[in-house]
């Protein structure tokens, strides 16, 4: 077997991103002298993955609408010895939103949620009453990018209850309150490499909305965190094992303290052209991690 004379690193990414996103793209040259990076459809059966030095997961979007395949995927990329980050445990694990149960549990202080199991009936304007919420988001336990989230209310938790059964009829779900400050304040995310805090920015909806993903309107600003909400991002991102390449910790500060609303280990965009040092950065975790196989 002759040996490769030049590492190889796919971005796996989807058959609809159209190659490596504009994000990604500046990864591309502080790579260079690493290794040649393609990109990779994780889903396209002629691909032989083995052939690459490590594989990292970037664009698998709408990987949530065929999850099991997704995760066989992941596995079986791994087990020809390729590295694979983050890796297949990891992203099994991130990909119900449950995790959050978990990092509640080992003191990270997350945005409150109250757990709906699949096929169960609960009572959408009890639930809100119980927790004295009058407005709240409702989302799927396996999702990405906003799908299937909605506002409701208790004004109009008669008419939404429907979509709480439709939702629960195809998988467990959470609600969680409605946080205003969104609209104003934003939503923090935090970039972190290696367990390292690399850079931030600031995500805001367009008017009228909560949701802050740029296809939805929203728009995102490079910003400096506090050092309390760094310090906190960084905890949540120490206790995942193994250490993930990358985290997105997404949070938003609830009485002036960061509460954790989703950590971002799939496949989040990285906000890279936020910052001119965030791509050295990242790839030179990436090349301590090739040097270190």
């Amino acid at each position: 077997m002759t040996a490769r004379t030049e590492r190889r690193i796919a971005f796996a990414t989807a058959d609809d991103v159209g190659g490596i996103t504009d994000d990604d793209r500046t990864l591309v040259e502080p790579l260079a002298q690493l290794a040649t990076v393609v990109p990779a459809c994780w889903h396209d059966p002629t691909i032989d993955w083995s052939r690459f030095d490590a594989v990292i997961v970037r664009s698998t979007w709408g990987y949530h609408l065929q999850l099991e395949r997704f995760l066989a995927w992941s596995e079986a990329v791994e087990k020809l010895d390729v590295a694979l980050w983050n890796p297949a445990e990891t992203l099994r694990w991130n990909s119900h939103k449950t995790y959050l149960r978990q990092l509640a549990a080992d003191g990270h202080r997350v945005v409150p949620t109250v757990w709906l199991e699949r096929a169960s009936k609960p009572s959408l304007g009890e639930l809100l009453a119980e927790q004295g919420w009058s407005q709240a988001v409702l989302k799927p336990s396996v999702s990405a990018s906003a799908y299937r989230t909605t506002r409701v209310s208790a004004r109009t938790a008669a008419s939404d209850q429907a979509s709480l059964m439709e939702l629960l009829a195809r998988g467990p779900a959470l609600l969680q309150p409605y946080l205003e400050q969104i609209e104003t304040s934003g939503e923090w995310s935090l970039l972190f490499f290696d367990g390292r805090f690399s850079h931030a920015v600031r995500k805001l909806p367009k008017a009228g909305d909560f949701r802050v993903q740029r296809e939805l309107g929203g728009r995102t600003e490079a910003a400096e965190p506090p050092t309390d909400h760094i310090s906190r991002a960084e905890a949540v991102v120490r206790s995942i094992d193994p250490l993930p390449l990358y985290a997105r910790i997404d949070g938003v500060e609830v009485d002036g303290v960061f509460a954790l609303m989703e950590a971002e280990l799939i496949e989040p965009e990285l906000f890279l052209r936020h910052d001119p040092q965030a791509p050295a950065r990242l790839a030179a975790a990436i090349g301590h991690r090739l040097a270190s196989r």
